[in-house]
């Protein structure tokens, strides 16, 4: 602004009676700096003294001017072509034709001042209309917050001081627009000035502010001291149009509440009722505050309530004396409080808490309060995974925080807090410790925790049951929230997956673009241990390296479940690399290797104490491939490899390309004692284990028990378990298997180059297993499993051919086929409706009866002495035999018998199982052979008769008939058997197992197609 004078001095200097003023910029900024200047620096204005003083006399030159303003800023307000005209008389002064664009309207209007004797009479008429402009932004306001285009005012007043000017000021006013920032908020604002004796007020204020309302009144009054009265209610108000634009740099933590010293001058009396109040931080549905301030100092009262009915009071308290350093206090107290939803946070668990946080303060300044600002916080919190708030809490979902706390500031704002004394408590958790959160700081959380016992299960517990941990949910959004942080665990009792962990310490740093894991060190009751990693991540896929020393590890525990088999533990090392975008593909996408052996070996050690593994992993295009270089366990001596697909389902496949496979160990922990594998119970690992091994015996074991060595169970024992398979599993993966041995040893068979292919796809299994020599013989079998089916079938095919059983003894040979087929889903369920065939063929060899099938031991030795008298004194040979058995939902029987004979008599029986029942019936008649070398003295002809439950069959007392009368029918199913008379002729006859054999091929061969499709049971007619 610039302004110039000519004089000539032959006049006098006198005002002229018109003026034109032009100024291009007029910065209010600028123009406050320029006052200031000019201001003494002690002095001070009494606003009380200033109101009650007299209105001056306006008694002015006459002089009417134009004045036109290019440009006022008024921070980021921005008005252009600012004009009027004035005119000043002894009458006072007058504004007329004013206009002034703004960023949204153009303002009009006109003010009148007439300035009597002692008073003044005041005028104003005003008004905004939108520009015409489409509503468009020209580009000179595009910084412009409030964006105003209608509006509408008029005052009127008169008074003798500047109080009594302002309080008899009355007239209604409008003004509507939007606010812009992140989004444009339409908002509309009336009120009216109401003319009160002795006060300033705005009465029937309405505010709308986008979907929200408001309504209320303002009072300005007092004289000595000014108070400020302020009475809002409303209802619907988003508090997101102040957010400022998304591309604005954010400035670390919070401003210190300068609100509170606003108008330091006034007493304040402000009433806010809002219900639901929210915005993208924060959400309420009912919020209640009330502000009280006097010169001596004030207090704020807040309650929000949320929409769960939580309840939150707030109270702020401060006691500012005359000449003493005030104080401060916060209280803020919470009942059943989701604090999460409140801030609009996705909060790890479903909870509630309840408890109270206190701070005390004191200082001169806000930031000497905030800053001594020292607190203390006692929180319960309560947790549910269902969701369900009706039922009582258990004791597991309580937790219990507490702890003293103070605020970290930086400059005027707060910026942190900083936590001592921590301590999280439960009934299975307890962490103490401290924490550092600040922001702008780098890291910006620092904890260092300690902890007595760490249930990780019983967290995992209250994690919420509809949003479960996804191993395919995006890995990267989780790192990220870690932000720069820095922390340290250290928990003497740990534990994770059920397994307990001891010594646990934890130490990791993340930064913008790595986790540094410097130590990950624990102890278990089977081994420790130490090791070190790193994760970093660029775009959207991470990458981890992890190195690992074990010591004294047990994996024998997946193995084998016996307490009388020593334990032999592996120490050694691992190194694990991968990369991808969730943890399913991190665990698709390892590579690595693994090398353990048993720990401190000695020279000369026995073979039982072998232990070694070698593996190194490598990626798939889709998955990985762990190539087993060397797995030796006691005798056992394996290579192969195994490979995972990252396919939907996953695709597992198992390759051993040769080997030694030991069934000693499993046998001298399980069949010499006639002891089964130790069920799972327990931890998690521990059952894990114990399942494996479980297993493992189990499918190794099971093919030597259907050869002989039969377990003697307890009285009342159930022989198959009725718990259900676990068939659901198989849905979850598809496997391909491929096995090549060069030998598998054992007590009871010996078998060499055995070969095994399977393959589950779908949940549909299918397994064929073969062996050239097997214990002297060949054997193959057919397994086929549909888990899709309701209830799930078997198909289970197979043929074994002069197999002589068990390799510790002189045996005969032993043929046969087995065809059966059975759904359930239970061991119980499939043998009761097992339907198919079995048929078995004895050839020549020592007799050792006392090892068969159904018999125990004693039983059978009992059972043959009194068939065939003095058999116990020298081993008889066995020539041949022969049977078949016909199932039907579980009920398997003999209908043509089983014939055996011996070099000193013949045998016959007839077998009746009933596998849902699990019992049996067996009748067995012998007679004395005729012929060279066998006296007329011992021909003998004997019957027995064998009834009870499979795990314990007894001896029928005082049978004296043969096996078909009385009960044969029954035991037959109905199916047909040979007379009496045709029995005793093939008792009597020279081999009944020709005759038996005769039988089956003329009666079963032609009508049963499972019979004709074996070759053994029905051999093909030249």
């Amino acid at each position: 602004m610039t302004a110039s004078t000519v004089t000539t001095g032959q006049t006098a200097w006198s005002l002229p009676d018109h003026s034109e003023t032009s100024i291009p910029l007029l910065d209010s900024t600028r123009l406050s700096s320029l006052i200031d200047n000019y201001r003494k620096p002690d002095e001070t204005t009494d606003i009380a003294a200033v109101l009650a003083s007299a209105l001056p006399r306006l008694d002015l030159p006459q002089h009417d001017g134009h004045v036109a303003i290019s440009e006022i800023h008024f921070d980021d307000e921005i008005s252009k072509d600012n004009t009027f005209d004035f005119i000043t008389s002894s009458q006072g002064a007058q504004i007329t034709n004013l206009s002034s664009d703004g960023a949204a309207g153009v303002l009009t209007g006109d003010v009148h001042i007439v300035s009597g004797e002692n008073d003044w009479t005041v005028a104003l008429d005003g008004s905004l209309k939108p520009r015409d402009d489409n509503g468009n932004i020209a580009t000179q306001f595009v910084s412009s917050d409030w964006l105003l285009h209608t509006g509408r005012a008029t005052l009127n007043g008169q008074g003798e001081t500047w109080e009594g000017l302002l309080n008899s000021l009355q007239g209604d006013m409008s003004l509507a627009g939007y606010y812009h920032s992140a989004m444009d908020t339409p908002f509309a604002i009336t009120a009216q000035l109401d003319k009160r004796p002795g006060e300033f007020a705005l009465e029937n204020i309405a505010i709308t502010v986008g979907k929200g309302q408001l309504s209320g009144s303002a009072a300005l009054s007092g004289t000595d001291q000014r108070k400020l009265t302020v009475d809002l209610k409303g209802s619907r108000v988003d508090l997101d149009f102040l957010i400022e634009p998304e591309d604005a740099e954010p400035l670390p933590g919070m401003a210190l509440p300068d609100y509170l010293e606003v108008l330091p001058e006034l007493e304040l009396a402000v009433t806010l009722d809002i219900s639901e109040l929210q915005s993208s931080t924060v959400q309420l549905a009912r919020a209640t505050a009330t502000l009280e301030r006097t010169a001596h100092g004030g207090k704020l009262v807040a309650t929000g309530k949320s929409i769960d009915a939580g309840i939150l009071n707030l109270t702020l308290e401060a006691n500012t004396p005359p000449n003493a350093t005030g104080s401060v206090q916060l209280k803020a107290q919470f009942t059943n409080l989701d604090i999460p939803e409140i801030f609009r946070q996705r909060g790890i668990f479903y909870s509630r808490s309840t408890g109270n946080l206190e701070f005390r303060s004191q200082g001169d300044t806000m930031k000497d309060v905030f800053a001594a600002m020292k607190g203390t916080a006692q929180i319960s919190m309560d947790i549910r995974a269902d969701n369900n708030w009706r039922r009582t809490a258990v004791a597991e979902e309580t937790l219990k925080f507490s702890g003293s706390s103070s605020l970290v500031l930086d400059s005027d704002r707060i910026v942190g807090v900083e936590i001592e004394n921590l301590n999280i408590d439960s009934i299975e958790q307890a962490v103490t410790g401290k924490l550092s959160l600040v922001a702008g700081r780098s890291p910006w959380v620092i904890a260092a925790l300690e902890s007595d016992r760490l249930n990780i299960d019983s967290l995992m517990a209250l994690l919420p049951q509809s949003t479960g941990a996804s191993a395919s949910a995006p890995l990267l959004p989780t790192l990220q929230r870690l932000g720069a942080a820095k922390a340290s665990l250290s928990i003497k009792s740990l534990s994770l997956y059920e397994l307990p962990l001891a010594d646990v310490q934890l130490a990791f740093v993340t930064g913008p673009n790595v986790l540094d894991l410097s130590q990950l060190d624990f102890r278990t009751d089977n081994g420790t241990v130490n090791s070190q990693g790193e994760i970093t991540w660029k775009n959207d896929r991470a990458t981890l390296a992890l190195n690992a020393a074990l010591s004294n590890i047990d994996l024998d525990q997946f193995l084998i479940a016996s307490e009388d088999i020593e334990h032999i533990t592996v120490s050694g090392s691992a190194k694990l690399n991968s990369a991808g975008r969730n943890m399913e593909e991190l665990a698709g996408n390892l590579t690595g290797f693994i090398d353990l052996q048993a720990a401190n070996p000695a020279q000369g050690n026995a073979p039982e104490a072998r232990r070694k593994l070698t593996l190194t992993a490598t990626r798939l295009a889709d998955g990985m491939e762990a190539d087993i270089n060397s797995l030796q366990w006691g005798e056992t001596e394996l290579s192969g490899a195994v490979r995972y697909h990252n396919t939907s389902p996953p695709l597992l496949e198992v390759d051993i390309h040769s080997g030694t496979l030991s069934l000693l160990p499993w046998e001298n922990a399980y069949l010499k004692d006639k002891k089964k594998p130790a069920q799972p119970t327990g931890s998690t690992v521990v059952s894990l284990a114990r399942t494996s091994a479980s297993f493992v015996g189990n499918v190794l074991l099971t093919p030597l028990r259907m050869l002989g060595d039969d377990e003697e169970a307890k009285p009342g024992a159930r022989l198959f378990s009725s718990d259900p398979l676990p068939f659901e599993m198989l849905k979850d993966f598809n496997l391909k298997l491929s096995a090549r041995l060069d030998s598998l040893l054992s007590t009871a068979i010996t078998v060499k180059q055995l070969n095994v292919t399977g393959k589950l796809k779908d949940s549909q299994l299918s397994l064929q297993a073969r062996s050239d020599d097997l214990s002297q013989g060949t054997a193959e079998i057919d397994l086929a499993l549909d888990a899709n089916a309701a209830p799930p079938t078997m198909d289970i095919t197979g043929t074994f051919k002069n197999l002589h059983g068990l390799t510790s003894r002189n045996t005969f040979p032993r043929s046969g086929f087995i065809s059966l087929q059975s759904q359930g889903q239970s061991e119980a369920e499939l043998a009761a409706h097992a339907n198919g065939l079995f048929y078995l063929e004895l050839g020549q060899g020592p007799f050792d009866y006392a090892n068969s099938v159904l018999l125990t031991t004693n039983l059978a030795a009992t059972v043959f002495q009194t068939l065939i008298p003095g058999i116990e004194r020298t081993t008889p040979q066995l020539q041949c035999g022969i049977t078949v058995a016909l199932f039907q939902n579980g009920v398997g029987v003999t209908p043509h018998g089983f014939a055996a004979r011996t070099t000193q008599a013949n045998l016959l029986g007839q077998i009746h199982v009933d596998l849902g029942a699990e019992t049996m019936q067996m009748s067995l008649d012998s007679r004395g052979r005729q012929g060279v070398g066998i006296s007329v003295g011992s021909i003998f002809s004997n019957t027995i008769q064998i009834r009870g439950p499979l795990t314990n069959p007894g001896i029928v007392p005082d049978t004296t008939s043969l096996l078909w009368r009385g009960w044969a029918a029954i035991a037959t199913g109905g199916l047909s058997v040979l007379g009496e008379t045709l029995i005793k002729r093939v008792l009597a006859t020279e081999n009944p197992c020709t005759s038996i054999r005769d039988l089956i091929s003329k009666d079963v061969c032609p009508v049963n197609p499972i019979a004709a499709s074996s070759r053994l049971v029905c051999p093909t007619k030249p």
